[in-house]
């Protein structure tokens, strides 16, 4: 009957934790850092939160996002999603989940419950190596013990423990200074064999120290701080690393000229506080303490300075688009400035020459997609327009490019999610795309062109609009 008992024992394990720790993961990257170096993929009791576990280490330590659709895409790649419970799994974590406020605490718990299970376990082979000797003594037996028992204690403490930088480099610089001025060929513990300690200088220290710094350490611009590229452009940092495009940015050389760089990286430095730098010409900027600004002086960092310091900004930026308007874009640009309002929830138009009028419609329907409402009429005022969208018109739009792209992608030898990855996006956006629900980017469409062969029509009316680009057909 006990043994009965024992068999219906569940180990140790906290399945609540485990959802938390993962759902948090899945609302907030950052958290990452927080735990890493608390718990591993096999501290977990289900194997499907192990398999997830895995997934999104593997998409954190490639600096890639790691959400539902990543991490369902990653595991099915791998022919694990089946496995891990399924896209619907992965979205009640996210969903069950209030936040990661808390994941290092519900580590902790995982991790303990993971120790708990390893002592069981290690109980029951000492217990069936006592009753089963197979011929070891009692002090071999007594050595097996303890050696289960230690591996334990050690599995955690050789998991990566971070310690300050100055901390690391005084202590490492006073045993170098200690080795430089010792007299003796023996830096260790002597072991009494000459050879021996010929060899290895006497039994060393067993840890392994490496001392290193954070690639961005320093460098400490937020992940939406806005850039100007050589187009003239501006896009935030994150958009750059997101779409992987070497871009050239503003920077500042010696001579104090500007001039234009390729990054060479962009690192994740974790959460850390940051303050918004506001000029007295009404620019913005958050940083972090340890940014450098340019002084009258010289480089300070923010910590450094105070209200009313002088710092260098740039008075203009020149660089200059290569991208054309088309005639009917120019002149919409005019008359909604000129005779426009462009501050309520559509654009107006007011205007009461008749010519001004009906050029200004021949714009709007050259631009595509556009038609015009209007606005109630009231005596002794100029007529007035309200721009917005032709849905009838994007829908007709976008049918069009769905059949054409369903067309293109029969004649192709891909499959419908190779496409999709060599696009860069996930298969369900390129299955709206083809039942016309919505329609790529600009990016995404020349991308999209590319991995078919087809050559692309004049597609900036288009993606201007929302409706859908043309494709041109497939080349012989």
């Amino acid at each position: 009957m006990e043994s009965a008992t024992e068999a219906l024992k569940v180990p140790p394990q906290s399945i609540e934790a485990e959802q938390s720790v993962l759902g948090g993961l899945l609302l907030d990257n950052q958290s990452w850092d927080r735990i890493a170096d608390i718990i591993t993929a096999d501290d977990f009791y289900r194997r499907e939160h192990r398999l997830i576990f895995h997934a999104i280490a593997a998409l954190c330590e490639e600096s890639s996002p790691a959400d539902v659709v990543t991490v369902s895409e990653w595991l099915e790649r791998s022919g694990e999603l089946v496995t891990a419970g399924g896209l619907a799994y992965l979205g009640s974590l996210a969903n069950n989940t209030p936040g990661a406020s808390n994941i290092v605490a519900y580590a902790a718990i995982v991790r303990e419950s993971s120790v708990m299970r390893e002592l069981a376990r290690a109980a029951s082979d000492i217990g069936n190596a006592v009753y089963t000797p197979e011929g070891r003594s009692a002090n071999e037996l007594l050595d097996l013990a303890e050696k289960r028992i230690l591996d334990i204690s050690e599995k955690g403490h050789r998991r990566g423990e971070f310690h300050a930088l100055n901390t690391l480099l005084s202590k490492a610089v006073d045993r170098i200074d200690e080795l430089f001025r010792s007299k003796s060929s023996i830096t260790g513990v002597p072991t009494g064999f000459s050879d021996l300690d010929e060899m290895t200088s006497g039994l060393q220290a067993s840890d392994l120290i490496i001392i290193a710094g954070r690639p961005s350490m320093g460098k400490c611009l937020v992940h939406d701080s806005e850039l100007v590229l050589d187009d003239g452009s501006v896009v935030t940092i994150e958009e750059i690393f997101r779409n992987r495009r070497r871009q050239r940015v503003g920077t500042l050389t010696k001579d104090f000229r500007l001039a234009r760089a390729t990054p060479s990286d962009y690192v994740d430095d974790g959460v850390k506080p940051v303050f918004e730098v506001t000029t007295r010409s009404g620019r913005r900027i958050e940083t972090t303490l340890t940014h450098p600004f340019l002084t009258l002086t010289d480089w300070r960092p923010l910590h450094d300075l105070k209200a009313g310091d002088a710092i260098a900004v740039p008075r203009r930026l020149p660089v200059f688009g290569q991208e054309q308007l088309r005639e009917c874009e120019v002149k919409l640009l005019a008359y909604l400035i000129g005779d426009g309002g462009l501050t309520g929830n559509t654009a107006r138009f007011t205007n009461s020459n008749t010519r001004i009028v009906a050029d200004f419609k021949e714009a709007v329907a050259a631009f595509g997609g556009l038609s015009l409402t209007t606005a109630e009429r009231r005596r002794g005022f100029a007529p007035s327009w309200s721009v917005v969208s032709d849905r009838a018109q994007i829908a007709e739009h976008r049918a069009e490019f769905a059949a054409r792209l369903d067309r293109v992608l029969d004649a192709s030898q891909m499959s419908a999610r190779a496409v999709a990855a060599a696009v860069g996006v996930v298969p369900a956006s390129l299955t709206y795309w083809r039942q016309g629900k919505s329609v790529p980017d600009e990016r995404s469409f020349t991308r999209l062109c590319d991995v078919l062969c087809v050559q692309p029509a004049s597609s900036r009316r288009c993606f201007s609009t929302g409706c859908s680009p043309p494709m041109a057909g497939r080349p012989s």
